[in-house]
């Protein structure tokens, strides 16, 4: 049975080497402010939405177990 990720929360992500693997700051109420993702498969798709409610990256990420290393 595949393990189901963990729902990314409000806190910034640690970024590695500095490269930026997900580090999201609230804006407003319902924005967030996106880095570049590592993950080449996902980075179009998140840096296109640059503002938005958390339930639209948790729908981005969704089935990914972690990125660049990192768990989400």
């Amino acid at each position: 049975m595949a393990r189901k990720p963990k729902p990314l929360d409000c806190a910034a992500q640690p970024v590695a080497d500095g490269i930026g693997v997900l580090c999201k700051f609230p804006v407003d109420t319902n924005q967030v402010r996106f880095h570049r993702l590592a993950a080449d498969n996902i980075s179009r798709q998140v840096q296109a939405v640059h503002t938005g409610a958390m339930s639209d990256l948790r729908v981005l990420v969704q089935g990914l177990d972690e990125i660049d290393g990192h768990s989400i």
